[in-house]
């Protein structure tokens, strides 16, 4: 991964998040020992507290989570956002969001990832934005990588005590409204997209087609390497909800995606459009 945000420089430089050896929490534990340190000193510093929001979880099955792919997740974040603004540890990552006052945390546990929001005025505005990246970012990985790994997105049933989290599944299905009654209200509000800080873009059409009519067969669709390109269009054009996303990625075979991509969407001429624009 190159950072090209210098462009007039031709020095390219690589990260490779396999050879970060520095944790997380020696940093911490090098930065309280300085703390104690100051308050004996009577320096008077303290570490500010940033408020950080209720997290989100991706659980992999069978307890199984490589380190490949939290390596390839890591640099898939350092593409996007820069290595300027992001802070990467070996297990850990802090990245920027659209909102300056914003960052999302992203750290490896055992076999699930735990993503949390921070926000210096403690209101948290984006994280739909960063729930819709790391699920396409997690999904491109899979695809390309190790198709047949599975992971669900959870949601903490009950306060961490120092322990593994009790993990309750977040249901993509369309019958849920009895199990989405038991998900925490302040999960809700910053990880859903019935939350009320969860934001579309509407598009108003102008005086112009709002769907340009596709050349291509939907069809051919099953003979696309990777759908996850078209996923990303469909939910942005708002063909499919993010959650109908989220379950044609959580399917076991890439066979069994693409079907539960034909049956779900409805709007064939959207989809066609889909896979005309992501076809290499």
């Amino acid at each position: 991964v190159s950072d090209a945000g210098d462009e007039s420089k031709e020095e390219e430089i690589y990260f490779v998040p396999a050879l970060l050896s520095c944790e997380r929490k020696s940093i911490w534990q090098k930065c309280c020992s300085l703390l104690c340190c100051c308050s004996r000193c009577g320096s008077g510093f303290s570490a500010p507290s940033v408020p950080t929001s209720t997290a989100v979880y991706f659980v992999f099955s069978e307890k199984f989570l490589p380190s490949g792919m939290f390596c390839r997740l890591q640099a898939l974040c350092v593409r996007r956002f820069g290595l300027q603004k992001s802070r990467v540890y070996a297990g850990f990552g802090r990245f920027p969001t659209d909102d300056d006052e914003q960052t999302f945390l992203i750290t490896k546990v055992n076999h699930y990832l735990k993503v949390e929001l921070q926000s210096s005025c403690n209101v948290f505005t984006e994280g739909l934005r960063v729930r819709k990246f790391l699920s396409s970012a997690l999904f491109e990985i899979k695809e390309k990588w190790i198709p047949c790994i599975q992971y669900q997105l959870c949601y903490s049933a009950m306060e961490e005590d120092g322990d593994e989290p009790s993990f309750g599944a977040l249901s993509t299905d369309d019958e849920s409204m009895e199990q989405s009654s038991g998900i925490p209200p302040a999960f809700r509000d910053v990880w859903m997209e019935n939350s009320p800080h969860s934001h579309r873009i509407e598009n108003a059409g102008g005086d112009g087609p709002v769907i340009i009519q596709p050349t291509v067969d939907p069809n051919s669709i099953a003979g696309m390497r990777t759908i996850g390109p078209v996923l990303d269009c469909m939910e942005l054009a708002r063909g499919m909800p993010l959650d109908q996303c989220d379950r044609i990625r959580g399917q076991p075979t890439p066979p069994q995606r693409v079907h539960e991509l034909v049956r779900l969407v409805e709007n064939r001429p959207l989809l066609g459009a889909a896979v005309e624009v992501c076809l290499p």
